[in-house]
């Protein structure tokens, strides 16, 4: 879910979950 966000970047807001996805999914490709 955020635990890849939640590991590199913690300040990134728990809310802003579409930022969250994009990332998400950039740090697992």
């Amino acid at each position: 879910d955020g635990k890849i966000i939640d590991r590199f970047a913690p300040d990134i807001p728990a809310d802003d979950a579409r930022l969250r996805a994009v990332i998400d999914a950039a740090l697992a490709a």
